[in-house]
């Protein structure tokens, strides 16, 4: 219970870091993703349904005040999320380079569904380049936000 108001109380600081302070990082139109980097970061802890849903319930926080469509990111954050957790157990996740290389691709995975939604949904995409520094930034701000959870005993 008590992780649970952890979890929940650090899904809202990146909420409030995505919607106040990421535009600091702005550069070529890409800033870092924080919901999409906690999603990561906390999708090896559940299992892939919860993480799914945790995925939704972030990616629709960021659709409410949003361009996009209601439900995009959450649709692109779920499917990351539970592709995380799936290989979540097969690798290594406290090494930094690990931890940064599935930041990037998560990232990137995201970058492209969300492509895809535009094109069906006749809206406008983001650039490679711009997805790719997005990509350096989660991987980035993760290996950060993750080493802080750790330090607050977040993760075992």
């Amino acid at each position: 219970m008590k992780k649970s108001i952890y979890i929940v109380i650090v899904i809202c600081i990146c909420f409030l870091l995505q919607t106040s302070f990421s535009d600091i990082f702005l550069l070529f139109g890409a800033k870092p993703d924080f919901l999409l980097i906690i999603t990561v970061l906390l999708s090896p802890s559940f299992s892939s349904t919860s993480s799914g849903l945790v995925g939704l319930a972030c990616g629709l926080l960021q659709d409410a005040v949003g361009i996009f469509r209601l439900g995009t990111n959450g649709l692109a954050k779920s499917i990351v999320s539970v592709s995380v957790n799936l290989v979540a157990d097969k690798i290594y996740p406290d090494r930094i380079e690990i931890q940064f290389a599935i930041l990037f691709f998560a990232t990137i995975i995201q970058g492209i569904i969300l492509f895809f939604i535009a094109i069906v949904s006749q809206q406008t995409s983001p650039s490679i380049l711009s997805l790719l520094i997005e990509g350096l930034y989660n991987g980035i701000f993760g290996i950060l936000i993750w080493r802080l959870l750790k330090a607050l005993y977040m993760f075992s």
